[in-house]
């Protein structure tokens, strides 16, 4: 039965064909996703696989999996209420920041990832400006101790980045 179906009059033929449009359909997904890479690079982080599950849905929580991926030590974004909007990030020794200001996801998710590395740097770089401002005391007290015991790995990490 099986050979019967291989050797049918124009079976070669049409396997051609279809393996043609095969190509034609794989070229045309790969120049998209390269599209959406080239709107937010970090996703050339992620597989295709990986970047189709985030556009393959509108639910923006999607992208909480490929976090770490995306963003270095960067485990969770938080999200605001209904997840119509961010509001901070989470590192993966659990060390969070809110973002100055809060970010709403509208658009394709490339535009307010975007938004969201713009919004991380500003924040990052106010809270780094801020001379040793800390919350144990309130204040900008100055003292290295409090910056070391309220985020060490961020602090860490951020000062490496530099």
């Amino acid at each position: 039965m099986v050979l019967d179906a291989c050797m049918a009059d124009g079976r070669l033929d049409l396997l051609k064909s279809l393996s043609e449009q095969l190509e034609v359909c794989q070229k045309s997904l790969s120049e998209y996703l390269d599209t959406k890479r080239c709107a937010f690079p970090r996703f050339y982080f992620i597989s295709d696989d990986e970047l189709l599950s985030i556009l393959g849905t509108s639910d923006p929580t999607s992208v909480q999996e490929h976090m770490l991926k995306l963003f270095d030590n960067c485990a969770a974004l938080v999200f605001g209420r209904g997840n119509k909007t961010i509001t901070g990030m989470v590192s993966s020794e659990k060390e969070g920041f809110e973002f100055r200001n809060v970010v709403p996801i509208e658009g394709a998710v490339e535009l307010w990832m975007t938004n969201v590395e713009a919004e991380m740097r500003k924040t990052l770089y106010q809270v780094r400006r801020m001379d040793g401002a800390c919350r144990c005391c309130g204040s900008l007290c100055g003292k290295p101790q409090c910056l070391l015991e309220e985020a060490p790995c961020s602090k860490t990490v951020t000062a490496t980045a530099l």
